[in-house]
């Protein structure tokens, strides 16, 4: 696990110690405290800090071929290194290091591009050809590791984090509107934008080629490598006679794929662990280890001093079922001296309450290993959420109601609605209005949108005219979902999540609290080979009704604790109206002050939205969440005369 950087363009690396490509490094030291390294030539210049997980005594980056033509640079984990490297040796390739990486140098040497297709893991991976002059960014999958580019058609700079970029002083840090009003919809930043213009996330499962030929740039298109949709669809009015549920033998293939998903994640030459929160996902990760190791593995728990929230109770009883090394911290939550260090780490604009126990949970597992499994992933492969139910209910009013109200009539009903939406029955208009707006979308954009903080006409009421005026709708998220859905509500929705929910929110939440604290974070969920497997498997089989996770459920029947199959799903949720009205109000009070005067907001609208919730009127506790979170980070990364050099300490 490392974090990377770097530079291209005719005025780099002219000197032997590159003082810009240090800084780069120097700012993400948090993701690789163990090491680091430069590859400084003419033309090119590639960084990387390393947390040491795999050959801890010769692996260190950048690592080259035998004659230096090839250097690479990863962040990440190549878990099928091994396979790998004996068919590359047989192929009559030489190694000097038994890491994982050296094995990505000479899978390019023998496959080209196309050699990504073979790795199975998390990655950014930036490979500089000297020979054809090409840099090569790959990103995996699911995009559990994340990757940063910007480039003035001179100059081409990468990294894995945003503020990574942000040390080259030529980067400009113009904020994106449109990234801004996706943010307010959905509490995260999509890619492939981020928060500043022309700096741009590598989406997942893509791989980006520059050329510096002639002391010029040719960058190319981002090209998708790999994809999550089902090539085969499932429904009951389809035709294929699939059963409501699966075969045995499917069940018990899964399970097998499941397990090898977690055995090869295991591979660690530095202590390794689990999170248990006592809920299904962590607790089947727990079963497999114990199923594919000798040794019972160590699991880490994080409790709080609200019972709402708290699941230590579940996690001790999955410990003793497995015999566990289990360790346990009870915390008070103090969101007020964690959230801006949750800010700077998460380098844009950011609203998943989560990330404050993800932060907790994080640095108690750091202290005693730096490798950890997590569930991530589980949930939006197994339709674990309850909003897959809720979207499917809504659908069943919407679409006889749809063929009757044409989209242009649905838009302006909805609109309308919004404007008069007050006196007694506001809430209740809202709520039309809302219903007559998403009709009036793409079912993608419907999926997307239904749950939003603040839906597109909230939006605009509360963002000022000079800001509206900014946001280009052709080219925001809500315009590029035009993914169609084709009888199979259910994969359809997991397929959207998978590319949308997951890379942009949940696994950015996961890689920076993780990173945050020297951390690397496993997730076996999240394997290709079970994805993909999983995701030609009809929707039926993973959800009926309210119950989701059917198929995992049978996958773990007699394996786990009964009482795990049949809990209620948690979530790691936060107690955010008791902080936003308590211990958070004097914060909350003032970010809201000062984020008024910025003029970005409509003040009226921003004074009832603060007005209606400590008054207990109207429950915003997300959206005053949402805007906390965003004063917060212009505070952070838009005063500052230098935004990215600030030093936190994660004590």
């Amino acid at each position: 696990m490392c974090g990377i950087a770097g530079r291209l363009g005719s005025t780099v690396g002219t000197s032997p110690d590159d003082a810009i490509l240090s800084k780069m490094c120097s700012v993400m030291t948090h993701r690789g405290p163990d090491d680091e390294g430069h590859y400084v030539r003419e033309g090119i210049a590639m960084g990387m800090r390393r947390l040491s997980i795999i050959d801890l005594a010769t692996g260190q980056q950048p690592i080259g071929n035998e004659d230096g033509s090839v250097q690479v640079v990863c962040n990440g984990e190549i878990y099928n290194y091994i396979e790998i490297r004996k068919d590359l040796v047989a192929l009559g390739h030489d190694f000097k290091t038994t890491s994982d990486t050296e094995v990505i140098v000479h899978a390019y040497e023998q496959w080209g591009d196309s050699a990504v297709e073979r790795f199975r893991g998390m990655f950014a991976i930036a490979l500089w050809d000297s020979r054809s002059r090409n840099l090569i960014l790959w990103r995996d999958r699911l995009g559990k590791k994340p990757l940063y580019y910007w480039t003035d058609g001179n100059r081409f700079v990468f990294g894995s984090e945003l503020k990574v970029v942000l040390q080259d002083p030529t980067v400009p840090r113009e904020m994106d509107y449109t990234a801004l009003s996706d943010f307010l919809t959905l509490q995260y930043v999509p890619g492939p934008r981020s928060i500043f213009k022309g700096i741009y996330k590598l989406p997942p499962a893509h791989l980006l080629k520059v050329r510096f030929d002639e002391r010029r740039l040719r960058v190319s298109e981002p090209r998708r490598y790999w994809s999550p949709k089902p090539v085969h669809r499932y429904s009951p009015s389809n035709g294929t006679g699939q059963s409501s549920e699966p075969p045995i033998g499917r069940v018990d293939d899964l399970w097998e794929s499941f397990k090898e998903a977690v055995r090869i994640r295991l591979r660690s030459d530095v202590p390794l662990g689990t999170f248990l929160s006592g809920g299904l996902d962590s607790t089947a990760i727990v079963a497999a280890t114990k199923e594919v190791t000798d040794t019972p593995p160590q699991t880490f728990s994080v409790g709080f001093d609200d019972k709402i929230h708290n699941e230590l109770p579940d996690a001790d009883i999955v410990s003793k079922y497995f015999g566990t090394k289990h360790h346990v911290l009870t915390v008070q939550y103090k969101a007020a001296e964690v959230l801006p260090k949750i800010i700077w780490h998460c380098d844009e604009p950011f609203a998943d309450s989560s990330a404050v126990p993800t932060w907790y949970v994080s640095k108690m597992a750091a202290s005693q290993v730096k490798v950890a499994l997590s569930g991530d992933g589980g949930d939006e492969l197994f339709a674990g959420y309850y909003k897959y139910n809720e979207y499917l209910k809504l659908m069943r009013y919407m679409d006889p109601v749809g063929k009757m109200v044409p989209d242009g009539l649905a838009h302006a009903m909805g609109s309308s609605m919004m404007v008069k939406s007050s006196g007694r029955f506001a809430n209740l208009v809202r709520k039309g209005g809302t219903f007559f707006e998403l009709m009036s979308k793409s079912e993608a954009a419907r999926f997307s949108y239904y749950l939003s903080a603040f839906p597109e006409l909230s939006k605009s009421k509360l963002l000022s005219p000079d800001i509206n005026a900014e946001i280009d709708r052709d080219t925001g998220r809500l315009s590029e979902l035009n993914y169609p859905f084709d009888g199979d509500r259910i994969n359809d929705m997991l397929y959207l999540d998978l590319t949308g929910y997951l890379p942009d929110d949940l696994l950015v939440k996961a890689d920076r609290m993780s990173m945050a604290h020297s951390l690397e974070v496993r997730s076996p969920f999240l394997d290709q080979e079970l994805v993909s497997q999983v995701m030609q498997m009809p929707g039926s089989w993973k959800m009926q009704g309210s119950n989701g996770k059917l198929l995992l459920k049978q996958m773990l029947a007699g394996k786990v604790p009964d009482h795990v199959l049949s809990k209620p799903k948690k979530g790691f949720a936060v107690p955010l109206t008791d902080w936003l009205r308590g211990g958070l109000r004097p914060l909350l009070e003032d970010s809201l002050s000062s984020l008024s005067r910025r003029g970005l907001m409509n003040k009226r609208v921003l004074d009832q939205l603060t007005l209606e919730f400590f008054a207990d009127k109207r429950d915003h506790k997300a959206r005053m969440w949402q805007l906390l979170s965003l004063e917060l980070w212009l505070q952070t990364y838009v005063d500052p005369e230098t935004p990215a050099e600030i030093s936190l300490s994660i004590d």
